[in-house]
């Protein structure tokens, strides 16, 4: 099987070159090549802000439900007063 060769040294001479004969200057290649290496972060729809609001507010409430189950089905543990107080942060 023939060895493969690594050409990404020819590819960037090669585009470098290229570049120049469209009349970019070192300064503006610069910051070309930079923007492809440092993305600016896109930002999110309106409804994928919401859909993850969404979902960290379930995490929450997974949570708390999670840290109060023992207390609540328990009917010794707590009284009536807590109980009615955990379904109201619940609701």
């Amino acid at each position: 099987m023939a060895k493969s060769r690594d050409r990404t040294e020819d590819f960037r001479e090669a585009t470098h070159a290229t570049a120049l004969s469209f009349g970019y200057d070192e300064a503006k290649l610069v910051a070309l090549l930079a923007s492809f290496i440092l993305r600016k972060p896109l930002e999110k729809p309106p409804f994928e802000k919401a859909a993850i609001k969404t979902l960290e507010s379930i995490s929450e409430l997974e949570h708390f439900i999670t840290k109060h189950r023992k207390d609540y089905v328990d009917l010794h543990r707590i009284t009536e007063q807590e109980r009615d107080n955990i379904e109201h942060e619940v609701s």
